[in-house]
């Protein structure tokens, strides 16, 4: 009698946008799947294998792995994966990544001193030649299967995000398990919130609002696959440091490197 040829994981890949709910998707994912899937966020992982697709399944039926393609090089073709393309509006986006940066290397808001607005800029442009890369291999053409999840959707509509993931894992739709996961993890509150939590973004101590109306202003021009909408009415974007760092310095419209080897190097 033959053994039990057992399947092998199916990859479910997380290309995502830094700040833009990964971890919130994350637990979702391993809250409604349960112990059928294993999550890996391959940064901060002692003896991860660093590959796409996961070397390292442990009997599980999916692997969840994290990416933010930073040098542009995780492949769009693994066989059988599922795709999971996250993005977030970029005003919002950038006001949480100043002020994660803010606490782990003291960046300074840009009304403090001449420098700190330098660098504040500098920081918008390289953000800004980070999302048309990022725009230019996702959205554009994605992968056949994948699921493209903004930020405010997954924060609005979380039982609907888990359940076109289960369809394009081939799990049949749950709607009242993605309805109990979503509410078990908004009832912890803690750890969410200090991640997830709504925002007012011209509160923060980085709203600089003619810095990031350049900013929004050229993504929303140059990514329309994204569909953002303009909140600043920012006009004349050209013109602002934010876009001339951006060609400049940070290579904003050059092509990204081909699929050489594994993001993970």
């Amino acid at each position: 009698m033959a053994g039990h040829v057992q399947r092998p994981a199916i990859p479910i890949i997380g290309a995502s946008i830094p700040r833009s709910g990964h971890h919130h998707l994350a637990r979702l994912v391993e809250d409604y799947f349960g112990p059928r899937l294993k999550y890996c966020s391959v940064y901060d992982v002692v003896g991860c294998c660093r590959q796409a697709p996961c070397a390292k399944a442990e009997g599980r039926a999916m692997v969840f792995q994290k990416s933010h393609d930073f040098a542009f090089r995780l492949p769009r073709d693994i066989s059988g994966a599922i795709y999971l393309i996250q993005h977030r509006h970029p005003v919002s986006n950038a006001i949480s990544g100043a002020e994660l940066r803010s606490r782990k290397s003291g960046m300074r808001p840009p009304s403090e001193s001449l420098g700190a607005r330098i660098r504040y800029y500098d920081f918008l442009a390289h953000r800004l030649a980070y999302y048309k890369r990022f725009h230019d291999k996702w959205m554009v053409a994605p992968p056949a299967r994948a699921a493209l999840i903004d930020h405010a959707r997954l924060e609005h509509e979380p039982e609907a995000v888990l359940q076109e993931i289960a369809e394009l894992v081939g799990s049949p739709p749950d709607q009242e398990r993605a309805a109990a996961t979503a509410t078990r993890l908004r009832d912890r509150g803690g750890g969410r919130k200090a991640t997830y939590a709504p925002r007012v973004v011209e509160d923060s101590r980085f709203f600089d609002r003619e810095a990031l109306a350049a900013y929004e202003a050229a993504v929303i021009e140059h990514c329309p696959a994204f569909g953002f909408a303009a909140t600043l009415g920012g006009t004349g974007y050209r013109r602002h440091p934010v876009w001339l760092l951006a060609r400049l310095r940070h290579g904003f419209g050059r092509p990204f490197p081909p699929d050489r080897s594994s993001e993970f190097d």
